[in-house]
């Protein structure tokens, strides 16, 4: 075999591969073989609104078009605006032609006013969110921040600390709740039939706290009284 024979099958091999590597571009690329059949929304009843955020980021994403032009990343970062969503999780079937789009909610313990007037709410770990649908019946907090976001930040995650620590017959009777601090949270309540301040300092020690304000409003002398100071549980004061 001569030298240019071996030259020659070289390139024929080298033409062969890139003849290859090009049709299979252009198969899931721009071929209608590897195309979207069907895009799915799951985990939210607002497939709609979110459908509108994709195509308000101008990012394409329809039935017909190629699977492999299908931008994960374009797609999650047109949806990550909406803080109520918690996680967004985005698979392409190439079988099926099925685009998926996971997502999960926050779940919301309680709600405040904001600054401009505007209904948010905050999770279990306080962050805060607006969203595009009612949650029902929850805790309103007054939060009396000091000015900064990592202040609003900590008072929003000692509210939802109270929250999840307080009986349900408390959170019911609740009129008013206010976080003033993180040691610093106090409640209008009619547990007793009648308005009745409590402040609790601190979400610690919260089943204590509980326990000595039902011993306290059973007695008696305490039958008139309109404030429980349980910030320290061991030396209530009672007025």
């Amino acid at each position: 075999m001569t030298i240019n024979t071996i030259k020659l099958r070289k390139r024929l091999r080298s033409l062969l591969i890139l003849l290859v590597i090009s049709g299979a571009a252009y198969g899931l690329g721009w071929s209608s073989y590897f195309h979207v059949t069907a895009i799915d929304i799951r985990g939210t009843n607002q497939s709609a609104l979110l459908l509108q955020d994709i195509r308000d980021a101008h990012v394409i994403l329809h039935t017909a078009m190629p699977m492999a032009r299908v931008d994960v990343k374009a797609l999650s970062a047109s949806m990550n605006r909406e803080l109520w969503l918690n996680e967004i999780h985005i698979s392409r079937n190439w079988l099926s032609g099925r685009v998926t789009i996971n997502v999960s909610e926050r779940h919301p313990v309680a709600q405040f006013t904001s600054t401009t007037g505007a209904v948010n709410y905050f999770d279990s770990t306080g962050f805060a969110f607006t969203s595009p649908q009612g949650y029902g019946s929850l805790p309103a907090v007054n939060l009396v921040s000091p000015g900064s976001g990592s202040d609003s930040v900590a008072l929003r995650s000692a509210a939802a600390s109270f929250i999840a620590a307080m009986p349900t017959d408390l959170i019911t009777s609740m009129q008013s709740l206010t976080v003033s601090g993180v040691d610093s949270i106090s409640m209008v309540s009619d547990v007793t039939g009648a308005p009745i301040s409590i402040a609790w300092g601190s979400a610690t020690d919260i089943p204590l706290k509980v326990k000595v304000l039902r011993a306290l409003v059973q007695r008696p002398e305490n039958k008139k009284a309109h404030s429980f100071d349980l910030s320290q549980p061991t030396a209530p004061v009672t007025k």
